[in-house]
């Protein structure tokens, strides 16, 4: 018994003595169970940061190299629109280029650019026509990099070319790259220029602010062989790493690893173009690289031994980020410029942002508590609002709760405001939340008002605009077409949008306005052009427009497209050509009318001489000829008449007539002289007002247009003379000739009033019927109108105004009594009127005032070159006019 007890004993004592040991045991693994999970996030935490480290090392790597590869590309763009300006050089156009013009351009240009070392112009063939480094005359090489050369010639756009191999382009060793362009005219690629350009010219692209000295930056061509190396100049032009090639071959951009010449490793980030293949290496140190791993083993280390020690502060640094974190939320939850809510269940607010505390007008302690649709809704709207938010919430969500919503908002002060609102919704455990996202877009609204304002007025100013408006792509086709072409082509414009301009243009503009047009939109003309030709409308006639155009640029200085503003300038160009005709019918009546009074001059002579000589010759046979000669003398004298009527040398004998009298007492004649073949007719209104004007020229004037319109209908037709008042114009009448023949073309139309153009056989017109019609017409203070079509007949209408539109009075015509002539031109005239009393003083009308006091009755005529000068005296053409009277009378 004692034994056992005595063992009992010695248990419990060592029990004792090893309880403490137990205890810190126990305490030491609990430690270190507690620390576990500690270390385990400390060192995922340093893992976690050695990858976020080594990712922005690499990320800052790549968009270090994006950036340089910009700056190269931006280097070797401008190379290239240099290298296109030169290639539309004058020098280049024709089927022959000036090759001495051009390389004196050349020569200007590098002395602008001394990194061009050289340029070369070469034909389709790929032989060289230019070559700036070797003297004219000399025979060329064709042209080296013909991979680059028949690219250009594939695509038709400029290529970037590799490194050069200096021993072929640069004799001193200096690397250098090619730009080569093709030289277009017309759209067509008529050579290739090449500029051999220094490699140094980009090397300051690689040249970055902020970076690492030790990091190193190369620039590589698409054939792997590096073109700059600030770092490194003496491997310019050798072949880039095998891993770099390969990392090219496979992606635009990425990390790859890599090995120097001297065994030093890097960590090398890339980015290349995909336009020119060049690539952008910026390589990191390893040593640098791992730097970030060694010093988190280390930490992790040091954290590892003074776990026990630092488990507290752990705990209270993770405490502190934790509240900066959500510092960090709170601040940005203040800065947001959006109004920004939190309601729980109850739609009553929780969170309220500083945004909202502006916004709305409430603090954020007059908020709390109160329910968000009293706050921010009108009262109209509360009710509606509250229900969707207690939808909402009760069913966590939605696609349509993710929507913005434009809703009417109220402030403190009762005003009103248009808010964009959305909804967030969020639980914590099994209670629903909603985040509301308010902004205030009074000032969007207003500008959208603004805009559409100006959308409005714009569009206003082209809908109603009588000019067309219209936008062109650089292709010529219709994008938009304004109104106005309903009345300038009568097509609407959903008919014109989509097409082609040129398809309706005359066929005969059609190629000039094309070329023009191209060349324009080509950016060859300048920013601005004026077109003007026929368009062809839609009721098969042609007006005549007129189109303004002006390019529009992108941002970047590019065309997309032009803006044209087209005129309908049909009735300007009529007005300008009936301007011209009438300026040339002045001249030619003018010309006609001075060389009529001439040749009058001379008729008077020949008809004078031959009365006298038919009366005092007693020989049959010569007073025969004589009188022969009296009647052709007088068929040329009224021939003359009517010419100098034409230039307005004769005075017109006016009087008021009744033109249907007129008409019914020509028709009988008229019958006759048409012939069976044309039927005539007579279209006479019973009551017509009187005109006023020379009968016998009207007279004279109807039968032109009868014969013209009998000759017209060679197989027989219908002609028609008819009378009326002109519509629309009160105080005008009409006589029309209206005739079913052949009619007239658009060209024959144009020139019918020109004096001697005729289109019948020779011997069988003169070509003056219409002309005097239309002299007869002006100086009767009228007009005459022409209306035809070929196959469909003419009709010719005078035009002449009413008698009581007529001033008082009528033109002086040939007086009774006697007439003394004064000294003229021609002395055969004194010989050749016997009877007349002359005064032998010659100079005009004064030294025949003697001549005329013992005679009060006798009238003086002045002399030639002075007609009409004296009030109610005659001019020598009407004195004329007067003697065949007289002498027809007395035959």
């Amino acid at each position: 018994m004692r034994r056992r007890e005595k063992r009992r004993g010695l248990l419990r004592a060592g029990l004792e003595r090893l309880a403490p040991v137990m205890r810190r045991r126990q305490f030491l693994l609990l430690t270190l169970a507690a620390l576990l999970p500690l270390l385990g996030l400390v060192a995922g935490l340093t893992a976690l940061s050695l990858r976020q480290q080594q990712a922005s090392m690499r990320i800052e790597a790549v968009d270090r190299a994006g950036t340089m590869l910009g700056s190269v590309e931006r280097e070797l763009l401008a190379q290239v629109e240099l290298l296109e300006v030169l290639a539309r050089t004058p020098a280049l156009d024709g089927p022959t280029p000036d090759l001495a013009r051009f390389r004196r351009t050349v020569a200007h240009f590098r002395e602008e650019l001394p990194a061009w070392a050289n340029v070369i112009l070469a034909d389709l063939d790929g032989q060289q026509i230019v070559n700036m480094r070797r003297a004219p005359g000399r025979p060329l090489p064709p042209v080296v990099d013909r991979q680059g050369f028949a690219r250009v010639l594939a695509t038709g756009r400029p290529v970037v070319g590799d490194l050069a191999d200096p021993r072929q382009h640069s004799p001193s060793g200096q690397p250098r790259f090619s730009v080569k362009v093709p030289v277009l005219r017309d759209g067509v690629i008529r050579y290739v220029l090449t500029a051999t350009v220094d490699a140094d010219v980009i090397a300051s692209s690689l040249l970055q602010p902020g970076l690492a000295p030790s990091w190193r930056v190369l620039l590589v061509d698409a054939a792997g062989r590096i073109v700059a190396a600030p770092e490194t100049p003496a491997s310019i032009g050798e072949a880039a790493d095998e891993l770099a090639q390969a990392a090219l071959a496979g992606a635009r951009e990425g990390v790859y690893e890599t090995v120097d010449t001297a065994g030093e490793p890097f960590v090398t980030a890339f980015r290349g173009s995909q336009s020119t293949g060049w690539s952008v290496h910026v390589a990191i140190p390893l040593e640098e690289y791992a730097a970030p791993l060694e010093r988190s083993t280390w930490r992790l280390v040091g954290v590892g031994l003074a776990a026990c020690a630092l488990s507290l502060i752990l705990v209270c640094l993770l405490r502190r980020v934790q509240e900066r974190a959500e510092a960090r939320k709170a601040a940005i939850l203040e800065a947001a410029l959006d109004a920004i809510a939190t309601v729980g269940a109850d739609g009553r607010v929780l969170e309220w942002n500083a945004a909202a505390e502006r916004m709305f007008g409430y603090r954020r302690d007059e908020a709390a508590g109160r329910e968000i649709v009293e706050l921010v809704a009108p009262p109209e709207d509360r009710e509606r609002h509250r229900r969707r938010i207690a939808r909402q919430l009760r069913r966590g969500g939605g696609r349509r709760l993710r929507r913005r919503v434009e809703i009417q908002a109220l402030r403190a002060d009762g005003s009103r405001f248009p808010l964009e609102l959305a909804l967030g919704p969020f639980s914590i455990g099994s209670r629903p939340y909603l985040t509301l996202h308010g902004r205030d877009i009074t000032s969007r609204k207003r500008g959208e008002a603004a805009l559409r304002e100006s959308e409005q007025r714009y569009r206003l100013l082209a809908e109603n605009a009588t000019d067309m408006i219209a936008r062109l792509s650089l292709e010529g086709v219709c994008l938009y077409v304004s109104p106005a072409c309903r009345e300038i082509m009568g097509y609407e414009p959903a008919e014109l949008s989509g097409r082609r301009l040129a398809d309706h243009v005359h066929p005969e503009d059609r190629e000039e306005m094309v070329a023009e047009l191209g060349a324009f939109l080509a950016g060859r003309r300048g920013l601005q052009q004026t077109l003007t030709y026929r368009m062809a409308r839609k009721d098969g006639r042609h007006a005549w427009l007129e189109v303004r155009l002006r390019l529009v640029h992108d941002a970047f200085g590019r065309p997309v497209e032009a803006v044209g503003v087209g005129r309908d300038i049909t009735q300007r160009r009529d007005l300008e050509q009936r301007l011209h005709e009438a300026q040339k019918m002045k001249a030619v009546g003018q010309l006609t009318g001075g060389v009529a009074h001439d040749f009058n001059n001379l008729l008077t002579v020949i008809l004078g001489n031959a009365e006298v000589l038919a009366a005092e010759i007693a020989d049959p046979r010569l007073r025969a000829l004589a009188l022969m000669v009296q009647e052709a003398a007088e068929r040329g004298a009224d021939l003359t008449d009517k010419l100098l009527t034409f230039g307005r040398r004769r005075p017109l004998t006016q009087q008021q007539i009744d033109l249907n009298t007129l008409v019914r007492g020509m028709t009988s004649l008229l019958r006759r002289i048409i012939g069976a073949p044309v039927s005539l007719r007579t279209e006479l209104p019973e009551r017509l007002p009187a005109t006023f004007a020379d009968r016998t020229l009207l007279e004279g004037a109807l039968l032109n247009l009868v014969l013209n319109a009998r000759d017209a209908m060679p197989h027989g037709g219908i002609l028609t003379i008819a009378t009326g008042i002109e519509r629309g114009r009160a105080g005008r009448l009409f006589v029309s000739v209206a005739d079913t023949g052949t009619g007239m073309s658009q060209e024959v139309r144009e020139r019918a009033f020109e004096p001697f153009f005729t289109t019948k056989e020779a011997g069988k017109g003169s070509g003056l019927g219409l002309p005097m019609v239309y002299g007869f017409a002006r100086l009767s203070g009228g007009e005459v109108v022409i209306e035809t079509e070929p196959g469909r007949g003419t009709k010719v209408s005078i035009l002449l105004p009413l008698a009581a539109a007529q001033p008082d009075g009528r033109a002086a015509g040939a007086g009774s009594g006697p007439v003394a002539a004064t000294a003229g031109s021609d002395q055969g005239i004194d010989l050749a009127l016997p009877g007349i009393v002359q005064p032998e003083q010659a100079g005009g009308i004064e030294p025949a005032r003697p001549a005329q006091a013992p005679r009060r009755d006798l009238r003086l005529l002045p002399p030639p070159g002075q007609p009409g000068t004296l009030p109610g005296l005659p001019g020598p053409d009407e004195l004329t006019a007067a003697i065949r009277k007289a002498r027809r009378a007395r035959a």
